[in-house]
Formats: structure tokens, C-alpha cells, sequence
């Protein structure tokens, strides 16, 4: 097993090696990323992949892809917060967790917890409002 000097199984490397296909492409590749499927694509051509959601969503669509993510799990954070729901808030913290170093963005598992998780929230939300 590779450990490269932080410790993250060579991971950073990988990262470090993404982030350069995206400086390399210019400000068209910075701002709107490398296109979709480009990810999976060198995932198997390269036998390697980004081990992160976040980091694959800016490749594939940009920082203004990013933008857009970052604004999502910002909604999905605030509302779940206002449910007071701890479970909800623990399992939130996990998926984004986990997906940070293990996730990939081809795995929609990542889209369907967040949206049952702001479902729920919502649902929650609903649920105290009518009870005052």
C-alpha cells in the first residue's frame, strides 16, 4: 500500500495531478471544468480516481459547477439544521464526510441520501410548524 507524506494512500498526489489537467486547460477548463464523463473516462483510462465528489464535480463542470454544488450543500445545510434533528445533522456530517475522501461523482448514492436527508428535513420542519 502507498502512503504518501501526508498519509491520504497517495491521494493527494492523485489530487494534486487532477488539479493540474484543470490549470493546464485555461480558464475555460477552470471555470467550467473538463466536461462531464471526463472524469469516468480517466478514471479508467488512468486507473485512478479523485476518491473525492468535490473535487470531480469541479473537474468535470468548473468552479462554476463548484459554485453550484457548494451552494446546494449550503441549502442542505441550513435546512437540516432547522430541523433540530440530530440524527439528521450526524447523518449529513457522514455523507459529506465520506464522500470527501471516498465518493466519486459518478455515484449517485452521494445525490439520493442528500435528497432523502433534505427531504426528511423538510418534512421535519413541516412537522414542528404544525405543532406550534
Amino acid at each position: 500500500m502507498y502512503i504518501d507524506e501526508e498519509g491520504f494512500n497517495g491521494r493527494t498526489d492523485i489530487w494534486n495531478y487532477y488539479w493540474g489537467l484543470i490549470r493546464d486547460g485555461g480558464l475555460i477548463h477552470i471555470l467550467f471544468g473538463l466536461g462531464p464523463g471526463d472524469i469516468k473516462r480517466l478514471s479508467y483510462t488512468m486507473n485512478m480516481y479523485s476518491h473525492s465528489t468535490y473535487l470531480d464535480i469541479v473537474f468535470s463542470y468548473g468552479l462554476v459547477g463548484g459554485a453550484f454544488m457548494v451552494g446546494g450543500i449550503i441549502a442542505a445545510i441550513i435546512k437540516t439544521v432547522k430541523s433540530k434533528s440530530i440524527v439528521l445533522i450526524a447523518a449529513l456530517a457522514g455523507l459529506f464526510t465520506n464522500y470527501f475522501s471516498h465518493g466519486t461523482v459518478a455515484n449517485f448514492t452521494f445525490y439520493i441520501i442528500l435528497a432523502l436527508i433534505v427531504g426528511t428535513s423538510e418534512m421535519e420542519a413541516v412537522k414542528n410548524y404544525d405543532t406550534k
